[in-house]
């Protein structure tokens, strides 16, 4: 019956689905914005700042889970290309991970134990102490952008929007759009560069300028 929403662009996902579901009833939408951000940014402000050398940076690996995420799709051919940098690697897999792809957690785990794998409930002081993140859609996206303001690498994904209301639509969900903005695109063929790749995500002026305008 009522949506509390985070800003006007789901209120006009929302209306739009409306007028293409015939039987869809108005629904109360009021706009709440996002107020576990306003919390976190608080709660970092007490967080030690941490500055690591450029050339020497903290690298975050933080996908989203599922067939189309970072783990489940490049596995050990990313992780491989990550580790030849020689920076200090940091993985945190979703927490559904370790539930719907136990397998592939426990295989990987095991084969990189040397490397730090962060399962802490409390995402925002790894996100602290990292440089840059690798995601693809995953939502802690938004937590590093808006709070932390630092660049960022998204993989190319073939997200599968059938199961959800933007199935209805005919473009792309905002939030995608978003993600595509916020972070330096990565692609397969990449991985053989990935010192490169990190190093220009780290000195783009231009992501930074596009964190702004998505903020």
């Amino acid at each position: 019956d009522a949506f509390l929403t985070c800003g006007q662009n789901q209120v006009d996902v929302a209306r739009k689905i409306e007028t293409l579901r015939p039987k869809a009833n108005r629904k109360d939408i009021q706009i709440a914005g996002c107020t576990y951000l306003d919390a976190a940014k608080e709660y970092i402000k007490k967080l030690d700042v941490i500055e690591h050398k450029k050339e020497d940076p903290v690298v975050l690996l933080a996908p989203s889970w599922g067939k189309n995420a970072i783990l489940s799709r490049y596995g050990e051919k990313l992780i491989d290309s990550l580790i030849a940098t020689g920076f200090k690697i940091i993985i945190r897999p979703h927490p559904q991970s370790f539930t719907a792809e136990k397998d592939l957690m426990n295989r990987l785990i095991q084969k990189y134990n040397n490397l730090e794998w962060n399962r802490d409930n409390d995402n925002l002081k790894v996100l602290n102490r990292a440089d840059i993140m690798i995601t693809d859609f995953s939502g802690i996206i938004f937590d590093w952008s808006l709070l932390f303001d630092k660049p960022c690498i998204v993989a190319e994904n073939d997200l599968d929007t059938s199961v959800m209301d933007a199935a209805w639509l005919d473009e792309k969900p905002w939030i995608l759009n978003a993600v595509e903005r916020l972070g330096l695109s990565l692609k397969e063929s990449d991985f053989n560069n990935m010192k490169q790749v990190i190093s220009d995500a780290l000195s783009s002026n231009e992501l930074s300028a596009e964190r702004e305008k998505v903020k």
